[in-house]
Formats: structure tokens, C-alpha cells, sequence
């Protein structure tokens, strides 16, 4: 397997990531990137390895340092939310702002040359607007779209990856 070559520019922000540490930055704009730019070894590791998982998680080692240790996620989980669709589905700490991530999805097909890589969040949303939670998602070409808002107070992973396939079937969450 040849050694991931991430582009300069990404190697930039993440450098500049671990001096002045910030949230919102990791998880809005470098986990998108990472994730997106990664995909192409992840489909040849898989291929090679069938351990994307293990692949994905040395990767994020390789490149995030002591400081940005502390955003990690505490629980993750690998796994089919369609017959072809593959997901990295992560719990982030409890979120402290709003726009923080509860969980991020990052969805792929390894099988289907047709199905684009997607990001998805579910975001916690503003008490003036309503429900608690807002699913959403990051495009390849970095728009963020907010989907639906969420009723439910207390979301888990499997929640999540339900609302995931929903919105890859329907294009609605209906949870």
C-alpha cells in the first residue's frame, strides 16, 4: 500500500490546527477534508485489506497530534447503512456551542462508482429555533446544508445512521 499523501495545503491547516487548537475548525472544515481527501487510499486499502476502519484510525494518529487529542471522539463505529453504503459514524464530545457536532457520518460506497463520498452532522441547534438537534451535511465542494431539525432529546449512533439512510433514500430525516 503506498503511503497517503495528503496535499500540502491540508498539512498547512492541520500545523497550524495544533498550534491554536479550536473546535469548530476541526470538525467544520479539517474532518470534512481529511475525510474527502483520504477516500481514494481508503478504496485501496480496502481492497488490499478489507480493514478500512484500522486504515482510517492510523491515518488520524499520523496526523493529529497531542493537542488536537482532546476532540476526539470517545466511541465509533464502523458499518453497512445500505447494502453498499459503508459508514464512519463517530460520537463527539458533548457539545458546548451551538453548531457543535453530537455525531459526525462519513458515508462511502466502495463498490459503487456512482455514489460520491458525503460528510453528515447533527448538529446542536439554537433554543430559539426549536427542536434541539439539526442534521447536516458538508458537499465535496464545501457547502453546508442543514437538512432537518430533529425533535428527538436524546440521540444515539444508531439514531443517527437511521437518519443517515432515511436521507439517502428519501432525502428527508423523519426521525
Amino acid at each position: 500500500m503506498e503511503k497517503v499523501k495528503m496535499p500540502a495545503e491540508f498539512l498547512k491547516k492541520v500545523e497550524k490546527l495544533k498550534k491554536e487548537p479550536k473546535y469548530f475548525i476541526f470538525v467544520h472544515e479539517i474532518l470534512p477534508e481529511f475525510f474527502f481527501l483520504s477516500f481514494p487510499y481508503l478504496k485501496a486499502t480496502y481492497k488490499e485489506s478489507k480493514c478500512p476502519f484500522e486504515f482510517i484510525l492510523e491515518l488520524w494518529l499520523e496526523l493529529f497530534n497531542e493537542n488536537l487529542k482532546k476532540f476526539f471522539p470517545s466511541f465509533s463505529w464502523y458499518g453497512e447503512i445500505t447494502k453498499d453504503i459503508k459508514a464512519f459514524v463517530f460520537e463527539m464530545p458533548e457539545p458546548k456551542k451551538i453548531a457543535d457536532p453530537y455525531f459526525i457520518g462519513f458515508v462511502f460506497s466502495l463498490e459503487n462508482e456512482n455514489f460520491k463520498p458525503r460528510f453528515f452532522l447533527l448538529e446542536k441547534n439554537t433554543p430559539e429555533e426549536g427542536p434541539p438537534h439539526v442534521f447536516c451535511e458538508y458537499t465535496q465542494g464545501w457547502l453546508h446544508v442543514n437538512y432537518d431539525f430533529i425533535k428527538i432529546k436524546k440521540l444515539t449512533i444508531k439514531d443517527f445512521c437511521k437518519g443517515i439512510k432515511q436521507l439517502l433514500e428519501t432525502g428527508l430525516v423523519l426521525l
